[in-house]
């Protein structure tokens, strides 16, 4: 018999920790900001727009992998 305490498995406790935050940001994206387009000649781009510059910047690199996966350029703004 193993009488030794029963410790909690680190590295599982850092994953579940690490999946917590990248859910939180990308609900935080997602439910943050309004939709937009802004047409800039003959292409448009959709926007994700905040309140707050701190929020565009901190959600811009989430934009680029939208832009990626949907194939359609994805940027963030701001309202002054």
């Amino acid at each position: 018999m193993n009488d030794a305490p029963s410790r909690p498995n680190v590295g599982l406790i850092a994953a579940a920790i690490l999946i917590a935050l990248l859910a939180a940001y990308l609900i935080g994206y997602f439910a943050a900001g309004r939709n937009g387009v802004a047409t800039i000649g003959p292409r448009s781009v959709r926007l994700h727009i905040y309140q707050h510059r701190w929020q565009a910047d901190l959600f811009r690199p989430l934009a680029r992998v939208e832009s990626v996966l949907v194939g359609q350029e994805v940027d963030t703004a701001f309202r002054n």
